[in-house]
C-alpha cells in the first residue's frame, strides 16, 4: 500500500468543509462484491455450520445499539449514528466482530450500514473486501478535492456500504481529529439518518487514534477475548474512553452465550477460525 504523495497539513485540514456528503440513495456509487467464501476463508464470515448461533448471538449484540440509536441526542460532542468498534489488544475479534455486525444492521428493514475501516495501521476489513489500495478515508481527509461520495462503495447486499481505509498517513490522528472529519460525518449523518455508521478501529492501547474516533461516536463496542484478554489490560482499554457515552463489552469466543457474550471467531491477526474456536 502506498503513502500518501504530501504529508497533510493539520491546519489547513480544519478549513476544508466542502465534503459533498449526499443521501446514500440519491448518489451514485461504485460497487464492490460481497464475496462470503473469500470473507469465510480470510476469517470474517461465520462457518456453515455456526450461522444460526452466531446470527442469533449477533441479534442479542445489535438490538441495544440499535435502541440506544433510536433514543440518541445529538451534541456538539457526538454523532448519533456512530458506533465505533474496538479492542484492548490485537486479535481479539473486533474486525470479525464489525463485518458480521454491519451486516446483520444492514438486514433490519428500515436500516442502512455504512462499515468503514478505521484502523487505518491493519486495514483488515478493506483488503477483505479488495478494495485496500482505494483512496478511501485518508484519501478523502488528506486531499480537499475529493468528495466523501467518491471513495464509498455499494455492497451488492442490500443496505450495505463500505468505506476503505485508504493510503497509510502519518498524520493519522491528525487526519481524523480534523473538523474536515467531524463536518464530513455529522452531514453524512443528517442525510442519512437511518444509516448507521460502524466504525472498525484500532486497538485502544495500540493507537491514539481511536480515542480520536471513539470522541466522535454515540456508541463504544468493546470486544473482549475469552480467556486471553487481561483484566489489566481491557481496566485500561476503559480509563481511556468517555465515560459518558454508552459502552458496551462483548465477549468473544465464550463456551456459554448471555445477552452480553458472542460465539466468534479470531481476527485475522490470528489466521483462520478453527474446530478448536468454537
Amino acid at each position: 500500500m502506498s503513502g500518501l504523495p504530501d504529508a497533510p497539513n493539520p491546519v489547513n485540514l480544519a478549513r476544508h468543509r466542502d465534503v459533498g456528503v449526499g443521501s446514500l440513495d440519491s448518489i451514485e456509487l461504485r460497487e464492490v462484491r460481497l464475496d462470503v467464501v473469500a470473507l469465510r476463508r480470510q476469517g470474517f464470515a461465520v462457518p456453515e455450520g455456526d450461522k444460526h448461533q452466531v446470527a442469533e448471538d449477533l441479534r442479542r449484540v445489535k438490538r441495544p445499539i440499535l435502541r440506544n440509536l433510536d433514543l440518541r441526542v445529538e451534541s456538539a460532542n457526538q454523532i448519533g449514528n456512530i458506533v465505533v468498534v474496538t479492542s484492548a489488544n490485537a486479535g481479539e475479534g473486533k474486525s470479525f466482530l464489525c463485518v458480521n455486525l454491519a451486516t446483520s444492521i444492514a438486514s433490519e428493514r428500515d436500516r442502512s450500514v455504512l462499515l468503514v475501516d478505521g484502523d487505518l495501521m491493519k486495514p483488515h476489513i478493506s483488503r477483505a473486501f479488495g478494495i485496500e489500495n482505494e483512496p478511501g478515508l485518508t484519501g478523502f481527509l488528506a486531499d480537499e478535492s475529493v468528495q466523501i461520495e467518491d471513495v464509498i462503495f455499494r455492497a451488492d447486499a442490500p443496505g450495505l456500504f463500505v468505506l476503505p481505509a485508504g493510503p497509510v498517513s502519518g498524520f493519522t490522528t491528525e487526519l481524523l481529529s480534523s473538523k474536515r472529519m467531524r463536518e464530513a460525518f455529522v452531514e453524512f449523518s443528517r442525510n442519512n439518518p437511518n444509516c448507521v455508521v460502524v466504525f472498525d478501529s484500532s486497538p485502544i492501547r495500540h493507537s491514539s487514534s481511536t480515542v480520536v474516533l471513539t470522541s466522535l461516536a454515540s456508541q463504544v463496542v468493546v470486544v473482549v477475548l475469552a480467556e486471553r484478554t487481561e483484566q489489566a489490560d481491557l481496566s485500561t482499554a476503559l480509563e481511556a474512553l468517555d465515560e459518558t457515552k454508552a459502552i458496551g463489552i462483548v465477549l468473544n469466543q465464550t463456551q456459554s452465550s448471555t445477552e452480553e457474550q458472542l460465539y466468534g471467531w479470531p481476527d485475522p491477526d490470528l489466521g483462520n477460525p478453527s474446530s478448536e474456536s468454537t
